[in-house]
């Protein structure tokens, strides 16, 4: 059998390799920032991979299962796997959430469909900035004593380059390869 309904989704081999492939890579490039993947002044280039979620919301999945197998290494312990995918996953629902109801709302203000498409996009993508400012910021208080506004000021900026801008500016330039958005969205 090479189909399985799953909560009413039906998942192939091929979605699960695809999905089970992102995942690792989530992982792969996190374990090798080593020390800027985690603490307050984080560095994590493959939070850009949760603009996927902008695709396709199957990549939440993958977002999630990334971030807690990565999270297994973090210097501040066992409650980042927790609280830092708690942040994944509030960040890739509103990821979602941005990709479905913002570019209609644009359009119907008289906003080109490309355009619409791209402030969508920016504004997706300040979903992880706000969500891992929040509850990593908070974490870093509670775990480390660090100034809870400084911790947030510090997740937020690393979460604005890697997604707001690293990640909008590489999904943007991957779309006009049609054989690679083919491929991204064939989840």
């Amino acid at each position: 059998m090479s189909e399985f309904k799953f909560l009413g989704y039906s998942l192939t081999v091929k979605r699960l390799v695809i999905l089970a492939s992102v995942a690792a890579v989530y992982i792969a490039v996190t374990l090798s920032l080593g020390g800027l993947a985690y603490a307050n002044i984080q560095f994590r280039i493959s939070e850009a991979l949760v603009l996927l979620c902008f695709y396709k919301k199957a990549y939440c999945v993958s977002m999630v299962i990334g971030c807690f197998i990565s999270n297994i290494a973090s210097n501040v312990g066992v409650i980042d796997m927790f609280i830092g995918t708690l942040a994944t996953l509030i960040a890739v629902l509103g990821i979602v959430a941005c990709s479905k109801f913002l570019p209609r709302t644009f359009e119907s203000c008289g906003t080109s469909k490309y355009k619409a498409h791209i402030i969508s996009m920016i504004a997706a993508s300040v979903c992880p900035v706000i969500a891992n400012a929040v509850l990593v910021g908070l974490e870093l208080y509670i775990v480390f004593d660090l100034p809870i506004i400084i911790s947030m000021l510090e997740v937020a900026a690393g979460e604005l380059v890697c997604v707001s801008i690293v990640g909008t500016v590489l999904f943007l330039c991957l779309e006009k390869n049609r054989q690679v958005m083919k491929l991204i969205t064939s989840v």
